[in-house]
């Protein structure tokens, strides 16, 4: 039988539970408050129900109170301060993005003087100062790093740490840092007191600053961006150090007038010469650990006081600064506009390197020179390079019939799945490459005045891509149909959602249109790398050169033979055809191709 509910008895039971507690809950006192109102409205309570519920309330609280819980205590430690001592060990944190961000009230030495100003107010024995010149984005930086390393070894001692920086996002500008940083010191009691936000900032405000701070490190990448682009858009260089050889200067006000940045890039009298000897090195041929050796040995001025190191030289060689060209910009580096900002090597020069670098990944110039295809032959099962090999005694007199032999066993987890044991006979494979590249030279070296003039029209049409106008009308045609694909596919996903198609007929017209559009990028392809086909030399150097490549090629001189086939072969794929049997396939040069067609007509036509 339930019994009724007399307020009075039970809200001062209520009560005289949580003052017991120290403390007093809004959700206690609001039950306590409703029951109230409920009696006087009239309303019959079950007494046993009612004091179930506040006994409830009142127990979950305590318990909350003792783990330090609960919505008033979260508030309480909000808006309540971390207790330290009187006397506590202050660690001060200071930090800039660059060296020379200087801005008023940036500056190292300006947040410095600042910490030890409030620490001595307040009567902080400095512990530790700690200075960093870097990204706030990054989390790796070593003076922060090292100050939580000080504030976890004094707390292990014992010893109350306060941390004083000047602006919060001194600390960093990633969020998920700033949280764990916080947490961290929550956890060993350590507070962080921020000059120019008052002192110590509770967890909301701290969290909302923190990802202001990294939202504005985001905003003002994006902001700088822009600004490079533009610049660069407009034919200047964008900033920051500059390239060995070149210096930045103040630019001129007609500079200005047309755009410039405040900085633009010139030539650097004392290291441009030593840029461009190191450009016509690599253009003769000079290895890149050569070249090395150069570099380091000179002096330290001719270097402006950098160190070069064998990637950074390789980098240089490529680098199209030096022709007066942008980073960004057509596949072909020769076909982007030219910069406002002199240029250290001519267009000529700059592409001999080129050649050479790419040769050299064809041919690698580390190779022995014992064998005349090494860094030419690739297997024709699995694409690898085959190398030479005597039969494991090193002299061909003493050892069996050399063969090229399948490099993919050496790939480790990039090799095929099925080992690729693929050999071929070096002699024959030799013996087929020198005879057929000598047959393309002989039909140039005695070649007759009539025929001569024949082969200098055929090879201006050779420089010249035949229909050029064809092949852009060509490509216009499928760029249309690539997005006239992406419009269809828009149009079909739309009646999908409208219900006039079902999802067999969206499935079959999106396979469809998918065929339709990868056909016309195939198509579009193809016809971009016909348009970007490598220029050939003129005629004139060729032949001067045919004289001796085929003198070169009747004598024993494997460096020379090299030397010529690099020039005219791509690669060389011996595929077995029978016992013995080798069918032999030259994937020549531009300019081999160009002198092996011309060859093969001019043995048609006689």
């Amino acid at each position: 039988m339930s019994r009724a509910y007399h307020p009075a008895s039970h809200d001062a039971s209520v009560a005289a539970a949580i003052d017991r507690e120290g403390a007093v809950d809004e959700d206690c006192v609001n039950a306590v408050r409703r029951t109230a109102r409920l009696h006087e409205a009239g309303v019959v309570l079950d007494l046993q129900r009612v004091e179930h519920h506040q006994s409830q309330l009142v127990n979950n609280h305590t318990k909350q109170i003792q783990c330090g819980e609960g919505r008033n205590s979260t508030l309480a430690r909000r808006r309540t301060p971390t207790r330290i001592a009187e006397y506590a060990s202050a660690l001060t944190y200071t930090r800039v993005s660059g060296k020379e961000q200087e801005r008023e009230g940036l500056s190292l030495p300006v947040q410095l003087a600042d910490c030890r100003r409030y620490c001595a107010e307040r009567g902080w024995a400095i512990e530790g100062e700690f200075h960093d010149v870097l990204k706030g984005t990054r989390d790796d930086r070593p003076q922060y790093q090292q100050m939580l390393e000080d504030v976890r070894q004094l707390r292990a001692q014992g010893k109350p740490v306060v941390v004083v920086v000047k602006w919060l996002h001194r600390l960093g500008r990633r969020v998920l840092e700033s949280v764990r940083c916080r947490e961290e010191f929550k956890t060993l009691g350590v507070p962080i007191h921020s000059i120019m936000e008052g002192g110590e900032v509770d967890d909301l405000r701290a969290n909302i600053m923190a990802s202001v701070a990294q939202y504005e490190v985001q905003q003002l990448g994006e902001r700088v961006s822009e600004v490079f682009r533009h610049v660069q858009e407009s034919g200047w260089y964008k900033g920051g150090r500059p390239s060995w050889g070149y210096r930045m200067r103040s630019a001129t006000e007609d500079e200005r007038r047309l755009g410039s940045p405040k900085g633009v890039l010139d030539v650097n009298p004392v290291e441009a010469p030593y840029l461009h000897e190191a450009y016509e090195r690599a253009a003769g041929g000079e290895t890149m650990r050569s070249l090395s050796r150069w570099v380091a040995g000179l002096s330290d001025e001719a270097r402006g006081g950098r160190r070069l190191s064998y990637n950074a030289l390789r980098f240089m060689l490529t680098a199209p600064v030096y022709i007066q060209r942008q980073t960004f910009g057509s596949e072909n580096v020769l076909d982007r506009p030219t910069g406002h900002w002199p240029a250290l090597v001519d267009e000529s020069l700059w592409q001999r390197v080129q050649e050479q670098i790419a040769r050299h990944a064809r041919m690698p110039r580390q190779a022995s020179n014992k064998f005349l295809l090494t860094g030419l032959t690739r297997c024709p099962v699995c694409g690898a390079r085959m190398v030479g090999d005597w039969g494991g005694h090193g002299d061909p007199k003493k050892s069996r019939p050399g063969r090229y032999r399948c490099t993919s066993s050496y790939l480790g987890a990039g090799r095929a799945e099925r080992r690729c044991t693929a050999t071929a006979n070096l002699q024959k494979v030799d013996a087929f490459v020198l005879g057929e590249v000598g047959r393309v030279l002989d039909a140039f070296d005695r070649a007759e005045p009539t025929f001569m003039a024949e082969l200098r029209k055929a090879w201006r049409e050779l420089q010249v891509p035949p229909g050029t106008a064809d092949v852009q009308r060509r490509m216009q045609q499928r760029e249309t149909e690539v997005e006239r694909a992406k419009q269809r596919m828009t149009t079909a996903g739309m009646k999908l959602l409208d219900g006039t198609l079902d999802d067999d007929g969206y499935r079959a017209l999106k396979q469809a249109i998918e065929a339709s559009r990868e056909s016309a990028l195939a198509d579009l392809a193809s016809l971009r790398a016909a348009t970007q086909r490598p220029g050939l030399p003129s005629l004139e150097v060729v032949l001067q050169s045919i004289g001796g490549w085929s003198d070169a090629l009747t004598k024993f001189d494997r460096v020379r033979q090299r030397e010529i086939l690099g020039e005219l072969i791509d690669r060389v794929e011996p595929a077995r055809a029978g016992y013995r049997e080798y069918l032999v396939t030259i994937h020549w040069t531009p300019q081999g191709q160009a002198l092996h067609d011309l060859a093969e007509a001019r043995e048609l036509a006689t």
